[in-house]
């Protein structure tokens, strides 16, 4: 970068990490649009999907929080509670 021309490796590195920004910020502004038209649950449901909830966070904070990994560790998360309710 000394002869004052940006090095075009670096801004494509750049370029791409504002890439997977935009994503990730799409990505979560679309899911709080889905919870806020949500309709409301019963109570025992709402304990149900609590449980999935957390379990699916903990699952993708322990893997490094990878990006696009939400429905998967999602129906992991449903597999581990529902196990976990049954006795399995």
């Amino acid at each position: 970068m000394s002869s004052g021309t940006p090095d075009s490796f670096t801004m494509e590195a750049a370029l791409l990490e504002v890439e997977k920004a935009r994503l990730a910020h799409s990505g979560a502004r679309d899911q709080l649009a889905r919870e806020l038209v949500r309709p409301p649950m019963p109570p025992a449901a709402q304990d149900g999907e609590h449980h999935v909830r957390e379990t699916a966070r903990l699952l993708w904070e322990m893997a490094g929080r990878p990006e696009g990994s939400a429905e998967r560790d999602w129906r992991r998360a449903e597999q581990l509670v529902h196990a976990a309710a049954s006795g399995c």
